[in-house]
């Protein structure tokens, strides 16, 4: 995907209302493009998707240089612990991220690690 691509596809516009009662994300949401910005829209739509109150846990990888499929290539925002607080931290209560280190064989090449986060949906 290229810069924009994730916009593009609607993957960061609030289309739908919130209501859902818990939620998870574990795909790998700074590779779905190579842009900031698109990457915290697309965070902030999936916790907009939540009630207020609503138990959340997502996963990151850290500082992903993104990765390739074949020939398709998949962009990262290179995401740390801090980026990842100063998005959620304004729309989430109970928040808590747990970094994860390599240990052993790295499931690819070019990221350091997991983050992992558990929180509630603010009121907003």
């Amino acid at each position: 995907m290229t810069p924009g691509a994730a916009r593009k596809a609607g993957m960061t516009d609030s289309t739908f209302p919130p209501g859902i009662g818990k939620g998870s994300m574990f795909f790998v949401a700074e590779s779905i493009s190579a842009c900031p910005e698109e990457f915290k829209a697309a965070v902030l739509r999936f916790i907009g998707a939540l009630r207020a109150g609503a138990p959340f846990a997502a996963a990151f990888m850290e500082r992903s240089a993104g990765y390739d499929v074949g020939d398709i290539r998949f962009p990262a925002v290179s995401v740390g612990e801090d980026g990842i607080r100063s998005i959620l931290e304004p729309v989430a209560a109970e928040l808590h991220l747990k970094r994860i280190g390599i240990d052993g064989d790295a499931l690819r090449d070019g990221y350091e690690g997991m983050i992992v986060v558990c929180g509630r949906v603010g009121a907003a």
